[in-house]
């Protein structure tokens, strides 16, 4: 007969369990970050800009549980991407808006021909979006609200439309679409994947978000555990595809309380646009 484990021995290993995963989750997953490398159908993307790289970072939280050291490591890693476009996609501060002065320069400069262009999150929102906004024009962060800017690249176009975070009152989708052209690339930029059905039934190409942090913990078998959105839990993080639409969901650079996360590293994403001859439907 094999040997049975004591009660009190088995309650020591589950404690020893508990607290390594939970050291691992604080001290060293959030440091670990991950390289989210994708590609992206657009249909009837011009030629021009086949092969665009569109590096996207999201949900800094710069507060007290994330350091100007970690936000650098995120730009030093995005850095070496080779930019052709860079988007923020909001939360950049946490508790308090005067944050995002460090949060900024922590991230430094990040190299690319079409620039760099940002939205606001919830968090920034619920501290003073308008210091966040100051300062990312002081960074030469371009900042869209309900607005699109037409972007060329040896005379293609390509819309680039940003919304302020689904949780405000100033939130507009409709104003954002209206600004732009309807029968050229259009990607949008939303904090809250939530933005995904309606982005879909307007024809937009491409939604990038952030906002989830993946669940922050990821249990196997189960999946995040809490996740801040109403949309299919599918959206937590990666890349999906309805119809025309698809949408790249990052799981972000910083951490909001518990600052834990398992089987969720942070996150700096690539994504490379394609024409859709290059991924025939079998």
């Amino acid at each position: 007969m094999g040997r049975f484990i004591s009660r009190r021995r088995f309650l020591t290993y589950a404690a020893g369990a508990a607290v390594g995963t939970g050291l691992y989750g604080v001290a060293w997953e959030p440091r670990r970050f991950h390289i989210a490398d994708e590609s992206v159908v657009i249909r009837g993307l011009p030629q021009a800009l086949y092969g665009l790289k569109v590096v996207h970072l999201s949900d800094f939280h710069r507060g007290h549980w994330v350091s100007e050291d970690h936000i650098g490591r995120a730009g030093d890693l995005a850095r070496t991407l080779d930019a052709d476009l860079v988007v923020l996609t909001g939360d950049f501060v946490t508790g308090r808006a005067s944050y995002a002065w460090s949060c900024l320069d922590a991230l430094g400069s990040i190299p690319s021909r079409l620039g760099t262009f940002a939205v606001m999150g919830n968090h920034d929102w619920w501290t003073d979006s308008t210091v966040v906004r100051r300062a990312l024009a002081r960074a030469g962060v371009h900042v869209l609200s309900n607005a699109a800017v037409r972007i060329t690249l040896d005379d293609s176009p390509l819309w680039l439309l940003g919304v302020e975070d689904m949780w405000s009152p100033a939130f507009s989708l409709a104003k954002a679409v209206y600004a732009a052209g309807s029968n050229e690339p259009r990607i949008l930029l939303c904090h809250n994947p939530d933005v995904f059905a309606t982005a879909s039934a307007w024809g937009l190409d491409l939604v990038l978000s952030g906002h989830t942090h993946g669940g922050q913990v990821c249990l196997p078998g189960i999946g995040p555990l809490l996740l801040p959105i109403r949309a299919d839990r599918r959206l937590a993080s990666g890349t999906h595809r309805v119809g025309r639409t698809s949408i790249h969901v990052t799981r972000g650079v910083g951490v909001v309380a518990p600052p834990v996360r398992i089987n969720c590293p942070p996150e700096v994403s690539r994504i490379t646009l394609h024409p859709e001859a290059d991924y025939p439907v079998a």
